[in-house]
């Protein structure tokens, strides 16, 4: 009885400390353990967002490309790239580069 009772205590303890919280979640990543050894993944993603001007309105966007290419069980390399027309005139310039 007395097992159970300190069972029940350190499930309780657990479940209410700030330690205790879940795994947090990236959901723009996900770690080398998900990409398959000798794989292929590829990922696009689009922004939409409106911009109000004086008197204008128009559609923004931002595009983003993500590769994930497994070598081996313990080795990956994850190329990406981003463009968009936000922080232009409406035409889509190169945002980002990325590789690791």
């Amino acid at each position: 009885m007395r097992r159970l009772f300190l069972l029940v205590i350190i499930a309780i303890i657990s479940a209410i400390h700030p330690s205790a919280s879940a795994q947090e979640l990236y959901v723009s990543a996900d770690p080398a353990s998900n990409v398959p050894a000798r794989s292929l993944s590829l990922k696009l993603g689009t922004k939409l967002m409106n911009e109000a001007l004086v008197g204008d309105r128009f559609l923004m966007s931002r595009q983003m490309a993500d590769a994930s290419i497994g070598l081996n069980k313990k080795w990956m390399i994850r190329p990406g790239f981003s463009f968009s027309d936000m922080f232009t005139n409406r035409v889509m310039k190169w945002e980002s580069v990325s590789l690791y």
